[in-house]
């Protein structure tokens, strides 16, 4: 979370246009954006309220409340400029609303899934047995021993709260599983869960790998805390991954317990 706000956010210093006469900082691209809005609206659906908070506290430790756009935020001119030129390149294009957006909209709007069947029990085995691998990836990100006299250093504080829920969206799916009638508007919320969590699983051992890459040439060395970002990253690809099939697997479940689009 931190660093996703890091990457998103800055100082106003930086970049944004100051003027006396005009009462101070002028953020003429978005702004001024508050800690704690902006995590909560990213990951309020997939982190716990105390977890987010103590993320704002960190982000704000150095006594900035008042955030501008980076160069990798929407609102920048820099990725407004790439967005006219993509429009530019393909102006026919419409994203479509996802499987899992359409099964959600069903179930929240009334409809009755219909459970029974060879090919229905067959999809909840599948969907058990890539949870039994999930949750074995799960353990080797974060063993049961860490830390001083093991192999590998602590987790790092910022996957933490992110593997904590795909822990309990895997925990939630599988219980849902094995009932004769499973909740399956439950089991769409923590797919939905987890397939946000996997996007940020994946950007974090991108960023992680290239942060790493570069700590190698400084002169202060790697720190503890680098290090155990770095080699937490190495087994998120395999989570990321996992917790892919387990996502493709349940969307197939929900389809076809709650019939043709």
């Amino acid at each position: 979370m931190i660093h996703w706000f890091g990457r998103n956010f800055e100082d106003p210093a930086n970049e944004t246009p100051y003027e006396t006469r005009e009462g101070g900082y002028q953020y003429i691209w978005g702004g001024p954006y508050d800690a704690a809005e902006e995590l909560f609206a990213e990951f309020g659906d997939i982190v716990l309220e105390d977890r987010i908070r103590q993320a704002v506290d960190k982000v704000e430790s150095d006594g900035i409340t008042n955030w501008a756009p980076s160069r990798n935020h929407p609102n920048h001119p820099n990725q407004q400029y790439a967005r006219e030129e993509l429009v530019d390149e393909y102006p026919d294009d419409k994203p479509e609303e996802r499987p899992l957006q359409q099964v959600l909209k069903m179930l929240e709007s009334g409809a009755t899934p219909i459970f029974g069947g060879e090919e229905e029990r067959a999809q909840r085995r599948e969907i058990l047995s890539r949870l039994d691998v999930l949750e074995a990836e799960l353990k080797a990100l974060k063993p049961a021993h860490g830390g001083i006299g093991h192999n590998r250093p602590p987790e790092d504080e910022e996957t933490s709260p992110i593997v904590g829920e795909v822990q309990e969206a895997v925990a939630e799916i599988g219980a849902e599983m094995v009932k004769a009638t499973p909740d399956a508007l439950a089991v769409a919320q923590a797919t939905s869960r987890l397939q946000t969590a996997i996007g940020w699983l994946q950007k974090k051992a991108d960023t992680a790998v290239d942060a790493f890459a570069k700590s190698l040439g400084n002169a202060a060395g790697i720190s503890v805390a680098g290090l155990a970002t770095y080699v937490t990253s190495q087994f998120l690809p395999g989570v990321a991954k996992a917790a892919s099939d387990v996502v493709s697997a349940t969307i197939a479940w929900l389809q076809t317990v709650t019939g043709p689009f």
